[in-house]
């Protein structure tokens, strides 16, 4: 702020610790802060110049879960509010998605895809985006043909579908398939046997593999509802639509 007269200096910073919710803490020396207290005035001082773009390099990186969480809602509030544009450089996925309304996803200095995070999560365009952002299955599959987007697929075990593709020529490719979008089904497709089940409170992780080995993961709701198969049964299961995609490399 620096040229502001003194007035205009403290009623900036007057305005910034409200925005960051600090106005009761206005004279207190930063070392009897607490951690997420210290971390808002950061920002309350880093948005003091009213700056077009602010660069925001893993900022909740330090802080425990709750406090991360709480932080999140907290920016996601002041970059609405104040309109400034945040370039947030995260590692975490779940921080990635829940904040952002576009998304570049880099690796080794390189964009390897940008989009919403609806994009990024469902419509992967290579192996590294997929296992990158959220849990997926990665399996090795033939490809007989693909046309129109739309690539003709031979699942281990022999299972034939159907899927978006982003790779562009028949062979052998990886296919993702998120595991929340695999459920057990009394007629499915797909033959497989339970290896393990993990218990994750909303969720169970059903652990599973298929015809030569190859292991594939779901989440199922965890329900009073669902019967969860025991290690070792032999269950099949179903893809929802748009369940699968197939990934240019």
């Amino acid at each position: 702020m620096k040229g502001m007269a003194p007035e205009a200096r403290r009623a900036r910073a007057g305005k910034m610790l409200e925005m960051v919710h600090l106005s009761a803490f206005a004279d207190r020396m930063p070392a009897l802060l607490s951690g997420g207290q210290q971390q808002r005035v950061a920002l309350a001082r880093a948005l003091a110049p009213e700056p077009k773009v602010l660069l925001l390099d893993e900022p909740l990186s330090a802080l425990d879960l709750k406090l991360r969480q709480a932080m999140r809602v907290e920016l996601k509030s002041l970059q609405e509010q104040t309109g400034i544009t945040f370039v947030f450089v995260t590692h975490d996925q779940e921080e990635a998605l829940t904040m952002s309304d576009r998304i570049a996803v880099m690796s080794q200095g390189r964009v390897q895809q940008i989009g919403t995070a609806r994009d990024i999560y469902e419509a992967p365009v290579n192996r590294f985006v997929a296992d990158f952002i959220g849990e997926t299955n990665l399996l090795e599959v033939d490809v007989t043909a693909i046309s129109g987007g739309m690539a003709d697929v031979i699942l281990p075990g022999g299972h034939a579908l159907r899927c978006p593709a982003a790779a562009t020529t028949p062979g052998r490719h990886h296919l993702s398939i998120r595991p929340e979008r695999i459920t057990l089904a009394n007629a499915g497709e797909i033959t497989a046997t339970v290896e393990r089940v993990v218990y994750l409170g909303t969720d169970v992780q059903v652990l599973t593999r298929l015809p030569g080995g190859v292991p594939l993961s779901l989440r199922v709701q965890n329900s009073a509802r669902i019967v969860i198969p025991a290690p070792g049964a032999s269950v099949t299961l179903h893809l929802e639509e748009g369940a699968a995609r197939l990934l240019a490399d």
